[in-house]
């Protein structure tokens, strides 16, 4: 071979050798360049991922707590209920007695101060009295039930009033 072919060999090569250099230069550049797109939205899509991880397990908290709450209100407020109607049934039935024992005593004060010298008529004033005592204690009864199925309709109890 001749020089001018040696030279002319070494110089295609430098070009090869530089051709390739240069294209494994833009290459690694470009690789670079599609690394940091890459990384940014690998780092977005991670934290929108944690986002989403977070909210969700927040309000999986927040319900949890929630249920957890709801359930300790309602039995307090069970056993608040229960409490106050133990208490209405005491005084109802001690108000029950009061005036069971106030018509007794108000007819028993009739039957003695009576002037009826007839046995008959006397038996007559009693009886229409027992009777009278009678509906008294039954209309005290009709309060409580009728009381129980207001309530339990969800309604304000109002009392019959009575014409006289």
């Amino acid at each position: 071979m001749s020089r001018w072919q040696i030279r002319r060999k070494r110089k295609n090569r430098k070009r090869l050798l530089g051709a390739f250099l240069l294209i494994v230069f833009f290459s690694s550049s470009m690789n670079m360049v599609f690394a940091d797109q890459n990384i940014q939205s690998l780092l977005t899509n991670w934290f929108d991922q944690k986002k989403t991880a977070a909210i969700d397990e927040i309000e999986e908290a927040v319900d949890a707590e929630q249920q957890e709450q709801t359930q300790r209100l309602q039995k307090e407020l069970q056993s608040e209920i229960e409490q106050l109607d133990k208490k209405l049934n005491d005084f109802t039935n001690q108000e029950k007695e009061k005036r069971v024992q106030a018509i007794q005593e108000h007819a028993d004060e009739l039957i003695a101060n009576m002037n009826l010298d007839e046995t008959e008529k006397r038996e007559f004033v009693r009886a229409e009295l027992k009777q009278i005592v009678q509906e008294a204690k039954n209309k005290m009864d009709n309060v409580r039930t009728e009381l129980k199925a207001v309530e339990e309709a969800g309604q304000v109890y109002q009392p019959e009033s009575e014409e006289k």
